[in-house]
C-alpha cells in the first residue's frame, strides 16, 4: 500500500534502535516492535539496531534472552537489522555512567549507519536507547523520538537525583516523546519538564487470518482467558477472587485458562487451590503468539484486570477476536475502550466490580455479544500496526520539515 505522500516517505529513511526485538520471526519477546517496523518500513526505508547489554558471563548464563537477533533469518523482511552491544551490569548499578558505556558500545557503528544509509530519523525505543538517539540527533542535527512503553520497576532505575536529572534532559531534548497509552503521563512527568513535545499514540494488532479455536483443555464451562507476564500488577488474583465469586452467586461452572508464566506462577497456583478452583483454573505457561490467540477465541470472555498497564496489545486482540473483553479503568485499554459499549472496564483492585461485570455478560450474552462484535469493529477501523505505522510517518515527516525549516532560518541569519 502507497504512502500518501507518495515517494516522498522514501526519503525518510528511520533508524530504530531498541531493546525489544524477537531474535528471530514468531518469538513474542519484542514483537510488538517487529510489527510496527514491518508496517513502516512499507512506506519508508528502515534499518534495526538491536541493542544488548553484553553481561560477564556468570550473569549472560543466566539470561538467555540477552542473545543476538539473527539477523539472516530476516532476509526476507522489507527491513535490515543488526545487533550492536554495550557493557552493562544488571538493576542499574553503573548509575550515570550507564549512559556513557551505552554511547561508547555503539555510537561508532551508529554513525556509520546514519552516512551511509542516509538516516533522516532516529526512533529509540525505552531509555537505553534514548541515550544513544540524543548524542546522534547532536552531532547529526537529525531529530530523535523516543517511545515510552511501561514504568521502570528497578528501584535502581532512578534512585538518585542525578539519575532522574540524566532520564529527564534524554527526554526534554528529544523532539518527541511517545507514549503507547495515556496513563504513562503521570510517569514520564516525574522526569521530563517539557511536556508540548509528548504525544501518545497507540500500538497495534495482529490477528493470524488461518486460526482455530484452541483443542487444549475440552470446554465444559463458561471459559475466561488471561494471558500475561504473572506478575503481581497483572490482577490475574483478583481474577481468580472474581471467579471463585461469581460461581457462588450464580451457580454457573466456570473455567480459567491462565496463559504465561511469571514470578507469581506458584502463588496463583496455590490461591486456585484455596479457592477450590484447582480443577477450573489451567496454566499453560508461555505460549507461541499464535497459540496465545487460539486460546483467547476459544473463549467466552477475556479478563486482565491489571492495575498498572501502559497500553496492552492483548486486549486489542481479543476483541479483534470477538471476545468480550475486561480491562481496568483509568488503565491503558481505558484509551481504547468505551465502558459498555465497545468492552468493560473494572475498578483496578477490586474482586466485586470485576466479579460484577462477569455476572453481566453472563446474565445478558445476547447484550454482550454486541458490545464484543462494536469493539471489533472498534480496533480494527483504528488500532492496527497500520494505522499505527501511518501516523508515526507523519510524525517523522513534521518534524523533519521541522527541522529543515529551523536549519534554513539559521543559515538565513547567518
Amino acid at each position: 500500500m502507497p504512502s500518501s505522500s507518495g515517494s516522498d516517505d522514501k526519503l525518510l529513511s528511520t533508524l530504530v534502535l531498541t531493546p525489544f526485538f524477537p531474535k528471530r520471526p514468531g518469538e513474542k519477546q519484542g514483537n510488538f516492535v517487529l510489527e510496527q517496523v514491518r508496517e513502516l518500513a512499507d512506506f519508508t526505508p528502515v534499518h534495526v539496531v538491536m541493542s544488548r547489554a553484553w553481561l560477564p558471563r556468570s550473569i549472560a548464563e543466566r539470561t538467555p534472552n540477552k542473545a543476538s537477533v539473527d539477523s539472516s533469518a530476516y532476509r526476507d523482511e522489507n527491513f535490515t537489522v543488526e545487533t550492536l552491544r554495550y557493557f552493562s551490569l544488571p538493576k542499574y548499578r553503573l548509575g550515570t555512567l550507564a549512559a556513557s558505556f551505552v554511547r561508547a558500545g555503539v555510537l561508532p557503528r551508529l554513525r556509520q549507519i546514519v552516512r551511509e544509509r542516509g538516516i533522516k530519523v532516529i526512533h529509540a525505543h525505552g531509555d537505553t536507547c534514548g541515550y544513544a538517539a540524543q548524542s546522534l540527533a547532536r552531532e547529526f542535527g537529525i531529530p530523535y523520538v523516543v517511545t515510552i512503553h511501561g514504568e521502570e520497576g528497578s528501584p535502581g532505575f532512578s534512585d538518585t537525583e542525578s539519575k532522574r536529572r540524566q532520564i529527564g534532559k534524554m527526554l526534554d531534548e528529544a523532539d518527541c516523546v511517545l507514549l503507547v497509552g495515556s496513563p504513562l503521563r503521570s510517569y514520564v512527568g516525574k522526569f521530563a519538564n517539557r511536556t508540548d513535545n509528548i504525544a501518545v499514540i497507540p500500538n497495534g494488532f495482529r490477528i493470524f487470518e488461518d486460526l482455530l479455536p484452541s483443542k487444549l483443555f475440552v470446554k465444559r464451562a463458561f471459559r475466561i482467558v488471561t494471558a500475561a507476564n504473572l506478575d503481581s500488577n497483572k490482577g490475574i488474583d483478583f481474577l481468580l477472587r472474581a471467579v471463585a465469586d461469581c460461581i457462588k452467586a450464580t451457580g454457573t461452572r466456570m473455567e480459567v485458562v491462565v496463559v504465561g508464566d511469571g514470578p507469581q506462577r506458584g502463588a496463583l497456583q496455590e490461591l486456585a487451590r484455596d479457592l477450590d478452583l484447582w480443577h477450573s483454573v489451567h496454566f499453560t505457561g508461555m505460549l507461541s503468539h499464535r497459540d496465545t490467540e487460539s486460546e483467547i477465541l476459544a473463549a467466552d470472555a477475556f479478563c486482565l484486570p491489571a492495575w498498572r498497564e501502559a497500553f496492552g496489545v492483548v486486549y486489542l486482540e481479543a476483541m479483534a477476536l470477538g471476545r468480550p473483553t475486561i480491562g481496568c479503568r483509568g488503565q491503558g485499554p481505558s484509551d481504547f475502550i468505551v465502558q459498555g459499549e465497545s468492552g468493560y472496564l473494572a475498578e483496578p483492585k477490586s474482586v466485586e466490580s470485576v466479579s460484577a461485570i462477569l455476572q453481566q455478560i453472563l446474565a445478558s450474552p445476547e447484550e454482550a455479544a454486541c458490545v464484543a462484535e462494536a469493539g471489533r469493529l472498534e480496533v480494527f477501523a483504528e488500532f492496527t500496526w497500520r494505522h499505527n505505522a501511518e501516523k508515526l510517518l507523519s510524525l517523522y515527516r513534521t518534524l523533519v520539515a521541522v527541522r529543515n525549516y529551523e536549519e534554513k532560518e539559521t543559515a538565513t541569519r547567518a
